[in-house]
């Protein structure tokens, strides 16, 4: 995408995103504004929740976030190793420990 011009630019998303963190499940319009605290989300959303020990290649850490596009059926998890180094990881990737 490019943008050309003299903002204030906005984004709105066609389809809504679930971000999981430790205050609860919110739900996204935007990825530019803070999301909406939601009592519910997708069933299939979020397999791990916060706190949750987990492996991968890049190494093991927990769980420190998520977020979840139920329309392209695909959930990232934000996952912080002991070092504090950070990545991204969907659940195929991850093990749990």
């Amino acid at each position: 995408m490019q943008v050309h011009g003299i903002g204030p630019f906005s984004s709105t998303l066609v389809d809504p995103v679930y971000e999981l963190k430790k205050e609860g499940v919110f739900v996204l319009t935007s990825l530019l504004q803070p999301g909406t605290l939601t009592a519910s989300s997708p069933p299939d959303c979020f397999a791990l929740k916060i706190g949750a020990q987990v492996r991968a290649d890049r190494g093991e850490g927990r769980v420190i976030g998520a977020r979840c596009s139920p329309a392209n059926q695909i959930t990232e998890y934000w996952v912080e190793k002991p070092d504090g180094d950070l990545y991204w990881a969907t659940l195929p990737e991850l093990k749990s420990l």
